[in-house]
């Protein structure tokens, strides 16, 4: 079975995912690309049509699912042009081991 673009990036989403340290900013960027590309999947929206959205070139879409690090700015056109909000908010740490 041959992988589309889609199954690619989806892939190495998934894999910078698992790879990137725990409460780190790449973390934080990559689960929110994933979110993005799941969301263009059940809308049906390429990475073309997005482009298009946002007044850019595909190729800079392409660019942006490959960054470590993407401004807050750049976070919420991407949500926008999905007719999405974006939002980040602080957790309490998972700590190991009985609480102090």
């Amino acid at each position: 079975m041959t992988m589309t673009m889609t199954d690619k990036t989806l892939a190495a989403l998934e894999e910078r995912l698992s790879a990137a340290p725990e409460g780190g900013g790449e973390k934080l960027v990559v689960a929110f690309l994933m979110d993005i590309h799941n969301r263009m999947l059940e809308g049906g929206v390429s990475k073309l049509a997005l482009a298009d959205r946002m007044g850019t070139s595909r190729s800079y879409i392409s660019q942006l699912f490959s960054r470590s690090n993407l401004s807050a700015q750049t976070m919420a056109e991407l949500a926008a042009a999905l007719g999405c909000s974006a939002r980040v908010q602080v957790e309490d740490a998972v700590r190991a081991g009985p609480p102090a």
